[in-house]
């Protein structure tokens, strides 16, 4: 029990300010493995939650377009394994992850050239190619 506390108190934690309103989670009858465990209980575990932050909720539908609905609520779902406690852990990994990936500014690129021994490598295979299609041709047009 304890543990539980610990978890939801974390979870609480991470929702804090990040821009996500009360996070929900919607359980179904999952495809897939798990034989005839699947067909009679509901693993599969759906967590959704109401994005409050604008600029959060566009970049999550640039970047996760089938996973933002018309009301604004951001959606993950798993069913990979057989248990329902699980695949809840599984969602929430999930949730938060693409949370974090969307807030993440891209580095910017540092533009690079080819070293010389790269480029003179490169000529030489091109000249080699070149010569083999050149042998290639009938003799009366080299």
């Amino acid at each position: 029990m304890e543990y539980e506390a610990q978890r939801k108190e974390k979870r609480e934690a991470d929702r804090n300010g990040a821009g996500v309103g009360e996070i929900r989670e919607r359980t179904s009858r999952a495809g897939g493995p798990g034989g005839q465990n699947v067909n009679r209980r509901e693993t599969r575990v759906e967590v959704f939650a109401e994005i409050i932050d604008s600029e959060l909720l566009e970049k999550l539908r640039e970047r996760f377009p089938g996973s933002v609905n018309e009301m604004g609520e951001f959606s993950v779902v798993s069913s990979e394994t057989r248990s329902q406690a699980q695949n809840k852990a599984i969602a929430y990994e999930r949730f938060w992850q693409r949370i974090a990936a969307v807030r993440e500014e891209p580095k910017d690129r540092i533009p690079t050239k080819p070293k010389r021994s790269a480029k003179e490598e490169r000529l030489y295979r091109k000249r080699r190619t070149a010569e083999k299609k050149e042998l290639r041709k009938p003799i009366r047009e080299r």
